[in-house]
């Protein structure tokens, strides 16, 4: 961890200037922090007075520092004075009653709520809901409040993010994670134990059949093991998974895919008739079925809701930082931690080139007009490639498998990222930086390490 990361953040001890704000019953407060500064936000203490971020209430007098480039809502249903420092916009918005996505969303968990215990009552899976839509379009925001609504309801359920780009749980990966308590404003999903399966492309259409492969395995994996019985709570919570808005606009079959993986029974659209009208098509009841089922057979409801006014629209650049800054939570810790002193540490280690087998999955693309006419490709579209060290590995970021053979690794989730820091051709050596010491090379719970077209800088 460098030390200027963690200077640039200012103490908590040190006495914030705050200014005060009084919204009004419905009434959302909308704020960004600027690029190198911290916000600090409090609940004042009152009574009757409430107030949530992505759907997590707020406690009374306790300060919730949001870190650099943060855009963030404080949303009340009843009215609350809240204090805030040093943002770079902060705009109040009173919702007219047409337009209020707050109380859409509250619609929502109502209806999943009203799922969940009819699942209870007849021990059956609860809900799989997807949000999906393009980019920018809030799909995050809602996967959150879903989950933190659910568990103030006393609920556990199963959050999956299939957005390789922008993961959550373990970026570079889709992955999923049991969530029984509302999501901390500064930890998100860092103090979870997560299931991930590694594709390391920002953009998961690049290598879509590999994208497809590890999306089928978690999905496979969240029915077999959380929905399974013996596993009730979770089984009746049900899943929220999250969905990229890459797929969305490039390439939908893998969404549709990625209904069939989850078994999805509810499908939220977020502001996108195309996508809309798509799905619909594709699910079109039979004119002898009586309702809409996915592949499966499971009935299937779709609904396209409109997106947040207060969504903000994020440039390429800004999603890079973004990703940056995921990458160093997971190792380093989250921002908050790192701003009071209590990063995490993880551990460097040298292995020689012997120690440990880099693969590559899939990426090879053979081109039609090259065969013969009406001739199909013989190549497996998730062929495992050996990738021999070199210095254009520096810095790129992998994951490490469970996977004991080669023949595993299409099936086998991830012990969790590796950094390669440098590569030493004359010594034969790799310098990696992992999340947890290990005494030796034969220490390393795996050794074949996956790799994509992921690079991180450690700044």
């Amino acid at each position: 961890m460098c030390a200027a990361s963690a200077q640039s953040l200012k103490p908590f001890s040190e006495p914030p200037k705050m200014k005060t704000f009084k919204l009004d019953p419905e009434m959302e407060l909308r704020f960004e922090v600027a690029a190198n500064e911290e916000a600090l936000l409090k609940l004042t203490h009152a009574p009757n007075e409430h107030a949530e971020v992505f759907g997590m209430e707020l406690a009374s007098d306790r300060i919730y520092p949001f870190p650099a480039g943060s855009k963030a809502a404080v949303w009340t249903w009843h009215g609350c004075h809240v204090q805030l420092e040093d943002c770079k916009e902060v705009y109040p918005h009173k919702w007219e009653d047409l337009e209020n996505p707050m109380q859409k969303y509250a619609g929502i968990h109502l209806r999943l709520e009203e799922m969940r215990r009819q699942a209870g009552e007849r021990n059956e899976k609860g809900p799989r809901v997807m949000i999906c839509g393009p980019q920018n379009s809030g799909k995050n925001s809602l996967c959150r409040i879903l989950l933190n609504y659910g568990t103030r309801m006393g609920k556990c359920m199963v959050y999956a993010d299939l957005d390789p780009a922008m993961n959550d749980i373990v970026p570079g990966s889709v992955a999923a994670v049991a969530v029984v308590q509302p999501i901390s404003i500064e930890d998100k999903f860092s103090l979870l134990a997560p299931l991930a399966y590694y594709v390391g492309e920002t953009d998961c259409t690049a290598n879509a059949d590999l994208y497809a492969q590890m999306m089928a395995e978690l999905g496979k994996a969240v029915q077999q093991r959380a929905l399974a019985a013996g596993n009730e709570e979770l089984k009746h919570g049900g899943v929220i998974i999250n969905t990229s808005g890459l797929v969305a606009e490039k390439n939908v079959e893998l969404l549709i895919k990625a209904i069939q993986d989850f078994d999805v029974n509810v499908i939220y659209i977020m502001d996108d008739e195309k996508l809309t009208a798509t799905l619909n098509a594709k699910f079109k009841p039979q004119p002898t079925a009586s309702e809409m089922t996915n592949q499966n057979g499971t009935p299937l409801h779709i609904e396209k809701i409109v997106r947040s006014g207060g969504v903000v629209t994020r440039s390429q650049e800004v999603r890079k930082q973004e990703l940056s800054w995921l990458v160093k939570e997971y190792f380093y810790g989250s921002r908050s931690q790192i701003g009071v002193g209590m990063a995490l540490n993880p551990h460097r280690i040298t292995l020689s080139f012997s120690d440990i087998k880099i693969v590559k999955i899939g990426g090879h693309k053979v081109h039609l007009y090259l065969l013969p006419a009406g001739a199909s490709s013989a190549v497996d579209p998730c062929q495992v490639t050996k990738v021999d060290p070199s210095e254009q590995l520096q810095h790129r970021l992998g994951g490490l498998s469970f996977a004991k053979t080669e023949e595993e690794l299409k099936s086998s989730n991830i012990v969790g990222l590796v950094w390669i820091q440098s590569v030493d051709m004359a010594a034969q050596q790799l310098t990696l930086l992992i999340p947890s010491p290990v005494s030796s090379p034969d220490q390393l719970p795996g050794t074949f390490l996956l790799i994509g077209s992921m690079v991180w800088l450690d700044s």
